[in-house]
């Protein structure tokens, strides 16, 4: 079921990406993010909320770009038109935290 909620993150994201790109690019790095489906539309939300037992966020934070090879970098300067997504499942067993990382690039591609 982690896993189920892990593509499903991803696929909210990617839907948001495909609504408007402002949808995350808008988004405060370092900040989590809920999927959350109201009137049959996914939205990321600053509300927290669980799913059963598994609280699930998403990430963002920009990304930066070698300016002579245009490669992902460290450093370099900012990329506008990608950023790196983290989706996050977590949830309580025998009294410890278990929790299962996704992480992915969404870029503007309808620009």
């Amino acid at each position: 079921q982690a896993g189920f909620l892990l593509e499903e993150g991803a696929e909210v994201a990617r839907i948001s990406r495909d609504n408007a790109w402002s949808n995350i690019s808008s988004l405060l790095g370092g900040t989590n993010y809920y999927p959350t489906l109201s009137l049959g539309v996914w939205t990321l939300s600053s509300t927290p909320n669980t799913e059963g037992i598994f609280t699930r966020t998403v990430s963002v934070e920009n990304v930066k770009r070698d300016t002579t090879t245009s490669d992902i970098s460290v450093a370099g300067t900012d990329d506008a038109g990608t950023r790196l997504v983290t989706v996050t499942v977590s949830w309580l067993e025998g009294g410890a935290t278990i929790t299962k990382v996704l992480s992915f690039y969404l870029t503007d591609i309808f620009s």
